[in-house]
């Protein structure tokens, strides 16, 4: 849609609004016939020059290097690392990625949903093959006939199937499909995706056993707003007809100064299956996860809650459209994941009534309807205590903590001593000991952490005896 903000004379100025951004004119555009960028420079480069277009043109990606590859990294926009708007020839028939999901995990039956837009004619063709076990490649084929806005589902029946589990309670093995969209007198649409025979359900949990923990199930969460009773939700997580006793973990964006190795991702992974962990609870003031971790996640058997990037009163602010577009575009991008069991609208919302709230979760049934959505945690009976550190309680007291379900806990803690030394080395002197424990380490931090109002000083955290000069 454009719109007509000013003119004069014969000169216009406006704006393409587009579900990926709004493009003001007159708009520099970049030209990238074969998804690389003319001059060298990056998508990054594009945005710090406040480029608001690309141009990039499918017919040369076809050739070379092909539909599959494109397709495999995400489409365009993952191909060529470019999330602003694009400027493309597109094909009579347009195909949004394919949705597979778990009809039956007694029998196998993987849903395939298609969404195309176009009128067409044609043939889909789907081949399935474990990709981290051996087994047989399966076949389906169908014709199909397209007009505007069009919605296909078919029932894909997998013979010896092997169903996927969280970590502790079985295997994770992994199927692969390759999905081709032939339409008469147009491009072929080939699509290559990953996915687990697994069921998600949420039953009742069981009734509360203590006075505190009913308190806690239909605490209001502030002073004007009443939660509602946690007998509305269902917190009991259930995969392939089995009860999940849930133990978790809080995941926060990997490196505040955004760097994400995949070596990063494989060592804090690795180390929560080690430690028999279900689940991780992406925190929603960080940014939805990367298709990596995802990836990471479905080989560990480690079960995803993805929240979406809101906190506190930020909906509040935050522009509407904006987290609509954010939604959409990662609800598209990770629901195939078997690791992701559960969306949430954000990390402890206080205005968890706004428009936006209950909107995300429409999208949630809308785009993907296999997985609860949660306004925000805590909500309805769940729970976030740090006594230990707000109120200086004893550590056994989060022993003695009583939800239907804690979604954070604990306490901030000092890195060791051996980290410190890599970012405050004038404050710390390694001494070498011939007790054969290892090195003896002097020196006294002190960590400003925040201030509580009515403290008189900040926290200390003192160690053996300063270093000499």
């Amino acid at each position: 849609m454009f719109q007509l903000l000013k003119t004069e004379g014969a000169a216009r100025r406006g704006g393409f609004v587009t579900p990926h951004g709004t493009v003001q004119t007159p708009a520099f555009m970049n030209v990238a016939t074969a998804a690389a960028i003319k001059g060298g420079g990056s998508a990054y480069d594009l945005h710090e020059l406040k480029c608001q277009i690309m141009l990039c043109n499918t017919y040369h990606l076809h050739l070379r290097p092909g539909d599959g590859v494109v397709a495999q990294a995400g489409g365009l926009r993952g191909f060529t690392g470019w999330q602003g708007v694009t400027l493309t020839d597109t094909p009579n028939l347009s195909v949004e990625r394919p949705f597979l999901f778990t009809e039956d995990y007694r029998t196998g039956t993987v849903g395939l949903c298609l969404s195309l837009s176009g009128t067409a004619k044609g043939k889909i063709a789907v081949s399935v093959t474990p990709k981290n076990f051996d087994g047989k490649e399966e076949y389906f084929s169908a014709d199909f006939t397209a007009e505007g806005e069009t919605k296909l589902h078919y029932s894909l029946p997998l013979s010896d199937f092997r169903l996927w589990w969280p970590n502790g309670y079985g295997d994770q093995p992994l199927y692969k499909a390759e999905i081709s969209v032939a339409a008469e007198n147009d491009l072929t649409r080939r699509f290559s995706e990953t996915f687990g025979i697994r069921q998600i359900e949420m039953r009742p949990a069981a009734e509360p056993r203590t006075e505190e923990e009913k308190q806690w199930r239909n605490a209001a969460y502030s002073e004007d707003q009443k939660q509602p009773d946690a007998k509305q939700y269902n917190w009991q997580t259930v995969v392939n007809g089995k009860p999940i006793f849930i133990k978790g973990t809080n995941w926060c964006t990997l490196d505040a100064l955004l760097r994400f190795p995949d070596e990063r991702y494989d060592r804090f992974l690795n180390l929560a299956k080690q430690q028999n962990l279900q689940l991780l609870r992406a925190w929603g003031g960080g940014m939805p996860e990367s298709d990596y971790f995802y990836n990471k996640c479905d080989e560990l058997g480690l079960l995803v809650q993805q929240e979406w990037p809101t906190c506190w009163d930020s909906p509040k602010t935050q522009p509407y459209d904006a987290l609509c577009e954010t939604v959409i575009s990662h609800t598209i991008r990770l629901r195939n994941h078997p690791s992701l069991v559960r969306w949430a609208g954000g990390n402890e919302l206080t205005a968890f009534n706004e428009p936006i709230v209950p909107k995300m979760g429409a999208l949630a049934w809308e785009l993907d309807g296999t997985r609860p959505y949660h306004r925000t945690s805590p909500y309805a009976g769940s729970r976030h205590d740090y006594g230990t550190y707000w109120e200086k309680k004893p550590m056994d007291h989060s022993l003695s903590l009583n939800a239907v379900f804690i979604g954070e806990f604990g306490m901030a803690s000092f890195p060791n001593i051996e980290s410190v030394a890599r970012y405050v080395p004038f404050f710390v002197t390694v001494l070498s000991t011939n007790t054969g424990s290892g090195p003896s380490l002097g020196v006294t931090v002190s960590l400003h952490v925040r201030w509580i109002p009515g403290e008189s000083r900040p926290t200390s955290f003192p160690a053996i005896s300063p270093p000499p000069p």
